[in-house]
């Protein structure tokens, strides 16, 4: 008769499946920081041609934005005002990526909105805002012209950045407390004072 021997499997501790969670995002976020150079071969090529037609030039900046965003999320899951930052983050890196949009003048050859032209002028070309930025930028351009377009994204570019500034304050204020959690909830209770 086989003894049966009782294997004990211990549950990974949630740090450690957040480390490994990190470390894959971070490889995958510099795999396609490196396919935005042309260094990681024919594969690499296409992922950098789709990346550029989703969001033009924001397209070098945006795995980085993204290992950054995730990160930060995952340090501060649960947080309210950790997940406030992050859609400032967003829509700062959108607002960029609608001014790159603008420089490229794709808005003003265009007909109607075609989501194709725009893919397709971001992706060959390697400018413009891509998709996301190039549809927001059309839309603003089609309902305000160029005026009120530039003006809606200094405002909102305006909000991200005072938004964003204070991550830097809440972060140099949970350094010395060591809660974020509680950190954002005093600097809360102190804004609306």
């Amino acid at each position: 008769k086989r003894k049966q021997v009782a294997t004990v499997k211990e549950p990974l501790d949630n740090t450690v499946i957040n480390e490994i969670f990190l470390i894959i995002i971070f490889a995958v976020c510099v795999l396609l920081f490196l396919c935005n150079f042309g260094i990681i071969g024919n594969l690499g090529d296409s992922i950098s041609a789709v990346m550029f037609g989703l969001f033009g030039v924001t397209a070098y900046v945006a795995p980085i934005v993204l290992f950054v965003a995730v990160a930060f999320w995952r340090a501060n899951e649960g947080n309210p005002t950790a997940i406030i930052k992050i859609c400032a983050g967003v829509t700062l890196f959108l607002m960029v990526g609608v001014i790159f949009e603008y420089i490229s003048g794709t808005y003003q050859t265009l007909a109607s909105y075609d989501i194709k032209e725009i893919y397709l002028y971001s992706s060959d070309n390697r400018s413009g805002g891509g998709i996301f930025a190039g549809s927001i930028a059309y839309g603003l351009y089609s309902l305000m012209d160029i005026v009120g377009s530039i003006l809606v994204v200094i405002v909102l570019g305006i909000i991200s950045v005072v938004l964003m500034a204070l991550i830097f304050t809440l972060l140099t204020a949970c350094g010395s407390s060591g809660n974020v959690e509680n950190t954002g909830k005093q600097e809360l209770t102190e804004a609306t004072k």
